[in-house]
């Protein structure tokens, strides 16, 4: 019950732009199949681990994987021999139990409990293993507060939210802690570029205070961590315009749909960037859109809805949402760089 509590607490601080009323802008679920390595790839390591979205194949995420959900195989038929399993709350991991053959063409196959026709991914490996693992992450939060007076609809952010900022295209691992340090949930979750949570210190529905980033290659092996937490986050206060997106340089928003400015490194104090108040929080150590959070917005009946967060959601699925709200032009808003190393 413990890890159930804490699952759902986790779903409702990935949660930031909840929705207020269900019938504006909302958009039909994707369910094709979302591996990485993505299909048609070429060029593919021969160590990969290949990630297989759960979400889009209707895999619970408290449930144990289905018997034959994954089935890698040539493009002659040979069934490679691999494990599959759950490595994030919506990703499930098939890796091979050799390395895989040089310049050569392959099928995995992923069975969803709810379709009669399997769905496959074709991709082709290239000359080799990688020869390196990830480097150090560059990864950075950033809060956001509306103004009383903005308002917002159904698909537009929450009032409050916070930004995580890393590079367009990284595929990293999150993991929620506690205020204590503790872990949340066994399972961590992947994004694929920036995204948008709840870990403000004000949010009263959830324990959350930081988060564990650890960037993963293809091969499955991740580098090291960075811990980032609220206490350390300034706030950047937002009026006019009820839209934003979160970019690889931070919170990006326009009021009234006119630039307020260039993009600015903050350095976590009080003060006005361009023309938003930015506060940064106390030293005290005090969550697309789907899965992995990456949308804010109404999962119900198959519908998504969210703010634009990342590469992933419309390249990769990993990471940004569906966007429900124009979002004119944007501009950079400051963001404190803050990392503490595990």
């Amino acid at each position: 019950m413990m890890r159930v509590t804490f699952l759902f607490g986790v779903i409702a601080a990935l949660s930031a732009t909840a929705t207020r009323a269900a019938n504006a802008c909302t958009t039909a679920a994707d369910t094709s199949l979302r591996t990485t390595p993505p299909a048609g790839s070429s060029s593919v390591p021969t160590d990969v681990a290949i990630l297989v979205d759960l979400w889009q194949a209707s895999v619970d995420s408290m449930s144990p994987l289905p018997d034959g959900l994954c089935t890698l195989r040539t493009l002659d038929g040979e069934v490679v021999p691999s494990t599959t399993e759950r490595v994030a709350v919506w990703h499930a991991e098939v890796k091979p139990a050799v390395p895989l053959a040089p310049n050569t063409r392959y099928e995995l196959e992923v069975v969803s409990p709810v379709s009669a026709e399997p769905q496959t991914a074709i991709f082709t490996t290239g000359a080799g293993p990688l020869d390196a693992a990830p480097g150090p992450l560059d990864a950075a939060l950033q809060h956001w507060e509306f103004a009383p007076d903005v308002q917002l609809d159904s698909c537009a952010p929450n009032r409050v939210g916070t930004c995580v900022s890393l590079p367009e295209g990284a595929l990293v691992e999150s993991l929620f802690l506690l205020a204590d340090g503790r872990e949340a949930d066994p399972f961590p979750y992947l994004f694929q570029g920036p995204f948008t949570a709840d870990i403000t210190e004000n949010n009263a529905g959830h324990p959350y205070r930081c988060l564990r980033l650890r960037q993963r290659a293809l091969n499955g092996i991740y580098g090291d961590a960075t811990v980032l937490c609220s206490a350390d986050a300034p706030t950047v206060q937002l009026s006019g315009n009820p839209s934003l997106s979160c970019s690889s340089t931070g919170i990006q928003h326009a009021e009234n749909g006119e630039p307020q400015g260039d993009p600015v490194d903050g350095e976590g104090v009080d003060g006005e960037v361009d023309g938003a108040t930015q506060t940064s929080a106390g030293d005290d150590l005090g969550a697309y859109e789907h899965p992995d959070a990456e949308f804010s917005g109404n999962g119900d009946s198959g519908i998504r809805c969210g703010l634009a967060g990342g590469s992933a959601g419309g390249g990769s699925g990993w990471g940004g949402s569906i966007p429900c709200a124009p979002l004119g032009v944007l501009a950079a808003l400051g963001l404190v760089r803050w990392r503490r190393r595990r």
